[in-house]
């Protein structure tokens, strides 16, 4: 069975109080779980409790963080997801080069020194980056496809098919170029 998650769906930066009681002021995270392991789409703040939740399990399944792209809101939860100080964790980020330019190189910088008193790949945790395949492709069971989308420096949504539905998840989307709205569009069909 799959469960899917928004642990975080706010922009820029997080916020707390009442005024957020009802639907949070973590910044975008999402999870989608089978039982085969763990999608997770961005790293704000929401992924923090996530990570809490994980770090109580005696086995961790194989968790891949999908990244849209490497904007602060979306990765300044990396340093406090818990599985990363575990040595039995095995951790990939995923995104795209060809879209994003050097996501890699913006994530290690900002979770490294001197930024970050811990370079993220010695936190503990097997971390590995990979590129997403220009073509459809499966994880953990789930169908997974990718489409460009309008932001400063680049973004991507991506869209999660399970045995239920499909999910989209297209944070920081601006609309304005009519040819692009429309690829974006009959790319969510369905």
């Amino acid at each position: 069975m799959e469960r899917f998650v928004i642990h975080g769906a706010r922009g820029s930066y997080p916020v707390h109080g009442d005024a957020t009681r009802r639907y949070g002021g973590s910044t975008s995270c999402f999870s989608l779980e089978t039982p085969q392991g763990l999608l997770i789409v961005d790293a704000g703040t929401g992924i923090t409790a996530l990570g809490a939740a994980l770090d109580q399990r005696e086995v961790l399944p194989p968790i891949t963080i999908l990244l849209t792209h490497v904007h602060l809101d979306h990765i300044v939860g990396i340093p406090s997801f818990k599985p990363l100080l575990r040595t039995d964790a095995r951790i990939t980020f995923l995104s795209s080069a060809k879209i994003l330019g050097e996501w890699r190189r913006g994530l290690t910088t900002v979770i490294g020194r001197p930024i970050w008193p811990v370079d993220l790949t010695q936190l503990g945790a097997a971390v590995q980056f990979e590129e997403l395949p220009d073509a459809p492709s499966t994880r953990y069971g789930i169908g997974l496809s990718h489409c460009e989308v309008r932001h400063p420096q680049g973004c991507i949504s991506y869209r999660l098919e399970t045995s239920r539905g499909a999910i989209v998840i297209a944070t920081d989307r601006e609309h304005g170029d009519a040819a692009a709205d429309r690829r974006f569009m009959d790319w969510c069909a369905g």
